[in-house]
């Protein structure tokens, strides 16, 4: 019944059963269909998904269940309730790169391979979907990101808004890998910049990339970012790991005000309506205004996709001075209704 489903919907994939100690044939008749069979004896379900989930090599890992004792068309069966609780495995990921604040990943690349996380806030509409590109980006070639980490100082997200979409690290298997072209300490103010990572239209010579202008280094770019008439002004450094170690470091070393406003990472476009092809992680909101919006996005995207993804909020603990990721089952919205905006 699983691969029926599948050949329907004209998707591939593999089987994973794992039995806990059945008495019934349900193993060898898995077997029989193609499936790769687990035999743990008097584990748990939860255990028994996580093993199961191990040796997964899929983009999704749906969880359904089987019954020998259904007729032959309900054998295996799928609820949307029962994926809610992968969201602790990701608020559980989300904290631990938040917490890692290594400046290379394995092989020397950049951080942001491995580590930190990607965030962007964006506005819920029937009339877009919330991980497309938007006109703009498309025009300057940049989809605007900020980079949360222990050590970056953020304390508010971009433009203040309540919710968006989180993307997992850039290093992790994906239909659609990004490629994050350049990053910006202090908001880049890309708007004003015709392909993103180059000068600012106010002051297009002063403002352009810092290799260009022959600024590396930490110190370097402080003292040019303090020499510009605005702070907006500043120079874009690349996507390698010395340029993007150079951003972060950067980023601690302006002053208590300026940390005040969000740092900015430009990743390349990708195409429209490829949402399953992403490497989304989860949807998040901040405050309670916010979670009916992050609902809208994680319904939106399992109608195109037929995927569940998980909401998380996001809060800042002032008192640490540090971010934190939270799921519950309750943010979710598990109804095939659409939910209010």
């Amino acid at each position: 019944a699983a691969q029926k489903a599948a050949h329907a919907a004209n998707i591939e994939c593999e089987l994973i059963v794992v039995d806990n100690g059945s008495s019934d044939d349900g193993p060898h008749i898995a077997r029989q269909f193609g499936a790769q069979v687990l035999s743990l004896p008097g584990l748990l379900i939860g255990a028994l998904r996580n093993r199961g989930t191990a040796i997964a090599t899929g983009e999704w890992l749906p969880i359904m269940r089987m019954d020998l004792t259904q007729a032959p068309d309900a054998v295996f069966g799928f609820d949307l309730k029962e994926q809610v609780y992968s969201g602790y495995e990701v608020a559980a990921r989300l904290n631990a790169r938040y917490a890692d604040t290594a400046m290379a990943c394995r092989g020397n690349t950049a951080a942001y391979e491995c580590n930190g996380v990607l965030i962007r806030t964006t506005d819920a509409s029937p009339n877009f979907h919330a991980w497309n590109p938007s006109p703009g980006s498309i025009e300057r070639n940049g989809v605007s990101f900020s980079y949360l980490r222990a050590d970056v100082h953020l304390p508010r997200l971009a433009w203040a808004k309540n919710e968006g979409l989180i993307m997992k690290e850039l290093a992790f298997p994906t239909a659609y890998p990004l490629t994050l072209r350049c990053s910006f300490p202090f908001d880049g103010a890309t708007f004003y910049r015709s392909d993103s990572c180059n000068g600012h239209s106010e002051s297009p010579e002063k403002s352009k990339p810092c290799d260009e202008q022959g600024i590396s280094g930490v110190d370097a770019v402080i003292t040019h970012f303090y020499a510009q008439p605005s702070r907006y002004h500043g120079c874009s450094l690349k996507g390698s790991q010395a340029e993007f170690a150079v951003s972060v470091e950067a980023r601690s070393r302006l002053t208590a005000a300026d940390q005040g406003v969000h740092n900015e990472v430009i990743i390349a476009n990708w195409p429209q309506d490829i949402p399953a092809q992403l490497p989304l992680e989860a949807f998040f909101y901040v405050a309670a205004s916010g979670r009916p919006n992050a609902q809208f996005f994680q319904w939106d995207y399992f109608q195109q996709t037929g995927h569940f993804l998980p909401i998380v909020q996001v809060s800042w603990n002032t008192s640490s001075s540090s971010y934190r990721f939270d799921y519950d089952p309750a943010d979710q919205w598990l109804s095939p209704e659409k939910p209010p905006l």
